[in-house]
């Protein structure tokens, strides 16, 4: 305390100096028209800037449950729009009850925790596994297109064969001819894949759109693959050598929803009756 007194004492002629300067400056201030009204915008100004940036500070730290409450919402969009597209182009759907329609597949949002794009068998981690109802098996799809399948589950986690994974083949189909055929990654290039299986009577157009053909109970049809970006047809061969490009950027995922389609063993039971029949 003695220490404080005596630097008080010493600094005692600039502190009153700079007490003095504070008093006339106020002064001048509250009593000038023009310099008061300055004197505030400006303090206001710098206020609200200070506002501004710690409202953009908060709002970067909470950007992380904005996206999963984004990530939900979308889910029940992406549901109720493949409903919608049952109405429209399936005669059998269109007598069934909007609660029918909605049932048929579920979307289960989840977060990437991993990732790999480099290897030639990738595969994806997400946050949710047997405990929220996962099993091997379900497509995996988001905003923008098809993601994969989910190859093994824990409690809590799955992980998922991406698309870049040369181990897995997907129904597909050319959107404009209806004509099926497989899309599988050749193991190259993270940015295009191959659809395989087209006929060479089937006449394919570049930037034709590759979607998924439904047939497999796995993907809803309409699910979007790519699009062509080359075609090759040797005169001896039977079928198209067609490059898709893919419109999943697979480096750059961070949600995705996983498809459960609560009509597939009853499909699968019903076309297993048939096929047991002629074996």
């Amino acid at each position: 305390m003695r220490r404080l007194f005596l630097l008080l004492h010493q600094y005692r002629v600039t502190l009153v100096f700079v007490g003095l300067e504070l008093v006339c400056t106020w002064l001048i201030v509250t009593q000038n028209i023009f310099l008061s009204a300055s004197f505030f915008n400006s303090s206001n100004q710098t206020v609200a800037g200070i506002l501004t940036s710690s409202n953009s500070i908060s709002n970067y730290f909470s950007l992380a449950e904005v996206n999963d409450d984004l990530s939900q919402q979308n889910a029940l969009l992406q549901k109720r729009l493949r409903a919608y597209e049952q109405s429209l182009y399936r005669l059998d759907t269109r007598l069934l009850t909007d609660s029918d329609l909605i049932g048929q597949y579920d979307y289960l949002s989840a977060k990437i925790i991993n990732n790999s794009t480099r290897n030639v068998h990738n595969h994806i981690t997400i946050n949710i596994g047997k405990k929220q109802g996962m099993t091997q098996g379900l497509g995996v799809v988001n905003q923008r297109g098809i993601v994969g399948k989910i190859a093994s589950v824990s409690d809590n986690y799955s992980v998922i064969s991406s698309l870049l994974n040369a181990d897995l083949m997907v129904s597909s189909m050319i959107k404009r001819t209806g004509q099926l055929g497989t899309t599988n990654w050749s193991g190259k290039d993270a940015n295009q894949a191959n659809l395989l299986y087209i006929p060479r009577h089937v006449k394919p157009l570049l930037g034709d759109t590759i979607i998924t053909s439904g047939y497999n109970a796995i993907y809803p049809e309409g699910v979007l693959i790519g699009t062509i970006e080359d075609i090759i047809l040797t005169d001896e061969a039977n079928f198209y050598e067609i490059v898709v490009n893919l419109a999943n950027d697979y480096g750059a995922l961070s949600h995705v929803f996983v498809i459960k389609n609560n009509l597939k063993i009853e499909q699968q039971s019903t076309e297993a009756i048939v096929t047991g029949a002629h074996d």
